[in-house]
């Protein structure tokens, strides 16, 4: 075929599939037909900008191509005949193939859009792009395949495989895409980075310099030794080698120094990048926040370990009343009624520890509620008067039973089993001498008045005063006297309390 048969298909085709668009679109709106001149200028601008094509016989061998074609198919060997097929590029044959076999078959125009192609060139430099295929049959046998460049621009690598041009849209999808991530690491509430073999820092977000209040300079010239907390750096460094000599994941929990110098807990985990002879290229890694996590696990450990804690301490102490109360009972009933005392004095205590979160209660609120717990008339027959003192669990335990014992010593015997009776119950404290910083020293003074008390003394030494005068001692290293003197008792309880734990830092944590 010449020059002039070439054109003239072009103008053919051109001609054919303007009128279908134009008289379907002018069917659609009910348009004019459009005048000769306007189609002869629009055939002319559609045959500048056809696609490249190529028609076949019904065997596939080529009858007519357009210039263009020789991107998609190769030209035919000087000697022989060779079907389209196999003249096609190695990535559009079987696409090509499927397509003539589908528009054989079916009768109809088929399509495949966004098909990826590499054609190498006479002079060894290979060509990469994306068609959409078009396969229509003629008339009397044959096919056109209709090749539509939907490639902007197109990669050129030299004979050696070497990159040699970048088209322009792969240039602006790939800074969009660069655009993105960047976008999308800057918004995730975590660190994230890459580091080269070595660990040298390759890439790493914004997040992360908002956080420790460095520049990149700063940063990669001191490396990740200058945030991790100093504790566990070396445990960081032998993670790594580990995940380094097997090829695995690495993951370690640590601290970061955060711009105004407090630190903070996260869990940083890495992955190997591995080229295809299994050589480490490069870790990809991120870093979490896992700060209040931390803080609500070493919270449960604490009180996990309180409640064990208070657990056996009680039962010690229910052994102990059970053993005292018996030596000391005069009989069944007389044990029973002692015991349930004791047991429901503890008791109170113990729902008063457990209404706080620190596991402290007030001594104004045990003596207000073990008088009240006996019918002692607060207002009339008793006083109570001190600054506010938080005690720990062993110590309100212990001198929940002592102020338990007083109270039913003075129901029976003293100040509130007559009506004219009084109970002042008052405390002061002060800085402990001699003693661990941070301890206060307690004087707490119970006056009976008001009774005569020596006509109405027990004949024996009963718990309450073995309790006060050598229970107290041993267990809490207190002070004690007991005075019984003819207007009433008078007891005095001097001890050096340690302040209870207000939430202070985690076990490990620096401040």
């Amino acid at each position: 075929m010449g020059r002039a048969a070439e054109n003239t298909c072009v103008s053919l085709f051109a001609s054919m599939l303007l009128a279908d668009s134009m008289d379907e679109a002018a069917e659609m709106r009910s348009l004019p037909p459009i005048s000769t001149t306007t189609r002869l200028a629009a055939e002319t601008l559609v045959a500048r900008y056809a696609p490249a094509y190529i028609v076949v016989d019904q065997q596939g061998v080529e009858l007519l191509r357009s210039e263009h074609l020789r991107s998609y198919v190769a030209r035919p060997p000087a000697s022989g005949v060779a079907s389209v097929v196999a003249l096609a590029c190695d990535d559009l044959r079987g696409v090509l193939r499927h397509l003539m076999d589908q528009a054989t078959l079916t009768g109809r125009r088929v399509r495949a859009n966004q098909v990826s192609y590499a054609m190498r060139q006479p002079d060894g430099s290979t060509v990469h792009g994306w068609v959409d295929l078009a396969v229509e049959n003629l008339p009397g046998g044959g096919q056109t395949i209709l090749f539509f460049d939907v490639d902007d621009g197109c990669i050129q690598l030299d004979a050696s495989g070497n990159m040699a041009q970048t088209a322009a849209s792969w240039a602006s999808a790939l800074s969009t895409n660069q655009e993105l991530v960047r976008l999308m690491a800057s918004v995730v509430p975590a660190f994230l980075f890459t580091t080269a073999p070595d660990l040298s820092v390759h890439d790493i977000n914004q997040p992360f310099y908002d956080y420790v209040g460095l520049t990149e300079e700063a940063f990669l010239a001191g490396g990740w030794s200058s945030v991790i907390h100093p504790d566990e750096r070396a445990e960081n460094q032998r993670r790594w080698d580990i995940a380094a000599a097997e090829g695995g994941v690495f993951e370690h929990e640590h601290r970061l120094r955060a711009a105004d110098g407090t630190w903070r807990w996260f869990l940083s985990r890495s992955v190997p990048h591995l080229d295809s002879t299994g050589k480490l290229v490069r870790w990809f890694g991120s870093a979490v926040d896992i700060h209040q996590r931390r803080r609500d696990e070493m919270r449960q450990r604490r009180l996990l370990a309180e409640v064990q804690h208070r657990a056996k301490n009680i039962l010690a102490v229910v052994r102990s009343l059970l053993s005292r109360t018996l030596q000391s009972a005069t009989g069944l009933e007389d044990f029973a009624a002692h015991l349930s005392g004791r047991i429901s004095a503890l008791a109170r205590t113990q729902t008063a520890l457990g209404r706080t979160v620190d596991g402290a209660v007030s001594l104004d609120e045990l003596a207000h509620q073990e008088l009240l717990a006996h019918g002692g008339q607060i207002s009339e027959q008793v006083s109570i008067d001190g600054p506010c003192v938080m005690l720990t669990d062993k110590v309100a335990e212990t001198l929940g039973l002592a102020l338990h014992e007083l109270t039913t010593n003075a129901l029976k015997f003293g100040a509130l089993s007559e009506p004219q009776g009084r109970v002042k119950i008052a405390w002061t404290t002060k800085p402990s001498e001699n003693a661990a910083a941070g301890t206060t020293h307690l004087t707490l003074n119970w006056e009976e008045s008001g009774v005569a008390l020596a006509a109405n003394l027990p004949g024996h030494s009963g718990f309450g005063r073995e309790l006060i005068e050598h229970g107290l001692p041993y267990e809490l290293d207190a002070r004690t006297e007991m005075k019984f003197l003819p207007s009433g008792l008078h007891c005095n309880i001097s001890v050096d309390l340690k302040t209870p734990p207000q939430g202070g830092p985690l076990i490990g944590e620096v401040e």
